[in-house]
């Protein structure tokens, strides 16, 4: 039987591009300051504005409870995330979560997430879900809203994991080989992920004979979550979305075992999974070196 051991740490994977008129600094920094065992990775996909000077300038404020990586060029919001979370995978959280840029959902979240985890033994990843219940303040775009549901129904039947909001920007994920194994192969979709997320935990759950994907997955209703300004989702992407739903649907859905062994595959090989970083990818601040100067990055 698991030793079942609640999270005592958390790193929280923020991945940036372009995002410097938006990243509020000051609530990064305030959030880290007053949370006990939580430290933020900013992870800057090869932005070309003041991003990085801004990730720094929370490191600064917040002291050794900050990291900072830089991806050389444009990677997609799906491979910053991996980089920041085969990152963080290699120290010791309990539990390693991506949270968006913009605080469209609000850091005070993430003791929520923390507090699920610590009272279900079972639940691997805890998934934001932005559901306008009574009493919660969702504040999102009516078109939006309809038409993520009929996206999270489309990811339903292609993949065949059932979830009310496929795209929500905040997951928490308890660490250990279940997700390792989903971080040891890059993603084949830039644009929704989060869907192969879904599909890489569901047949890793069923190979390893762990608990159902509807029990290790807790679908969590946000309190909060407020529509940033800024937004550069196009009529386009949602065409990208569907062209790589469909690549997902053939991939997991139609043959999940070929999938299956590509995943333990990689995640056998990789061994140290310090060296499945991209080289691309620089430590510009390291948390666990406080000591050290920041690096000013060009």
């Amino acid at each position: 039987m698991k030793l079942f051991r609640p999270p005592d740490s958390c790193a929280v994977v923020i991945p940036c591009f372009n995002e410097a008129d938006r990243l509020n600094v000051d609530a990064f920094a305030e959030f880290v300051c007053d949370s006990d065992d939580v430290e933020l990775i900013f992870v800057d996909d090869g932005s070309s504005d003041e991003t990085l000077k801004s990730a720094q300038l929370v490191s600064e404020k917040a002291g050794s409870s900050v990291s900072v990586l830089r991806l050389e060029k444009n990677c997609g919001k799906a491979e910053a995330v991996r980089q920041g979370m085969l990152w963080a995978a290699q120290r010791e959280f309990s539990v390693i979560a991506f949270w968006d840029a913009d605080l469209a959902t609000p850091l005070e979240t993430i003791p929520e997430f923390l507090e699920v985890l610590s009272k279900h033994s079972t639940v691997e990843v805890v998934w934001g879900t932005r559901l306008p219940l009574m009493g919660h303040a969702i504040d999102r775009d009516a078109i939006r809203r309809q038409t993520g549901r009929l996206f999270s129904a489309a990811s339903a039947a292609a993949v065949g994991v059932g979830i009310r909001d496929a795209l929500c920007g905040a997951k928490m994920f308890r660490t250990g080989p279940i997700l390792d194994a989903i971080l040891a192969r890059p993603f084949s979709s830039r644009w929704i992920f989060d869907v192969e997320i879904l599909a890489r935990l569901d047949i890793l759950l069923k190979s390893t004979g762990a608990s159902p994907v509807q029990e290790a997955l807790y679908e969590f209703p946000l309190n909060a979550w407020y529509e940033i300004a800024g937004s550069r989702l196009r009529m386009t992407d949602f065409l990208r979305a569907a062209v790589e739903l469909t690549d997902l649907c053939w991939q997991y859905r139609v043959f999940p075992d070929t999938a299956r062994e590509r995943l333990l595959n990689d995640y056998s090989q990789s061994g140290n999974g310090l060296s499945a970083l991209s080289p691309s990818c620089q430590v510009v601040v390291d948390a666990a070196q406080p000591d050290e100067p920041l690096q000013q990055v060009a």
